[in-house]
């Protein structure tokens, strides 16, 4: 190893040499410019995500919640036991609380908690069909320091849903005023891949509910803590 600066050399390139040695092979050079103010030498502009923004990011939820069953509760308490409180889920989970989740989720998902997902997954982690945790994985990894995490819980409700086929309707706006407008009133629909192509041949049907046939749901309640992994 050796430090030479010279002054001399302002421009130019740079080549190797070795002498009294004619099968002297160099099979890789590297050139690192350790000024703190050191220029940027390309820029290239690219897409890092598959979405669009959060919103989209988060709709990518295909509605389906997989059944991840434990065979024994070994290690399961002490995982559990390192989870942060929700308060405290502003910032970059700790190694101790990653090891958790990976711990965890290794525990439930086996190799499948080691392969990437497209889309947002969500995995209900159960033993002796009693539901310990949800297990929620993304594509894209979150800025916890720009997330805030809550979970509601709600009673069980009679309801047989169905996965989403289809565009999925993800946010509307209602016409407000004294005399609303219906060109005032907005839905958006988010695409999957299967049904780009046949996007403008879709339409999206509107009906009146009476207030009298509305579903009574209980209100949602706060629940839990978080246990979050590092991408």
């Amino acid at each position: 190893m050796f430090n030479v600066r010279d002054n001399r050399l302002a421009s130019g390139s740079v080549s190797l040499y070795c002498g009294q040695n004619a099968g002297g092979q160099f099979r890789d050079v590297r050139v690192d410019d350790l000024r703190g103010n050191a220029p940027v030498v390309y820029r290239f502009k690219f897409t890092t995500s598959d979405f669009t923004d959060f919103r989209h990011h988060i709709h990518s939820f295909q509605g389906l919640v997989f059944r991840a069953a434990l065979a024994d509760l070994n290690d399961v308490a002490a995982s559990v036991g390192a989870a942060v409180a929700l308060a405290a889920a502003n910032q970059q989970p700790a190694e101790a609380e990653a090891r958790a989740y990976n711990t965890l989720a290794d525990k439930a998902l086996g190799t499948a908690a080691r392969q990437p997902v497209t889309r947002l997954d969500v995995s209900r982690v159960e033993h002796g069909g009693s539901a310990l945790a949800l297990i929620v994985r993304t594509a894209d990894p979150l800025d916890w320091r720009r997330t805030t995490l809550s979970l509601l819980l709600a009673p069980a409700q009679l309801l047989q849903s169905d996965p989403p086929t289809g565009p999925r309707l993800i946010r509307a706006t209602f016409a407000m005023g004294a005399a609303p407008q219906p060109n005032d009133e907005s839905v958006t629909a988010l695409l999957d891949a299967a049904h780009r192509r046949t996007a403008l041949a879709t339409n999206i049907p509107a009906a009146a509910v009476q207030s009298g046939r509305s579903l009574s749901i209980p209100e949602p309640r706060p629940v839990g803590r978080s246990l979050r992994g590092i991408e």
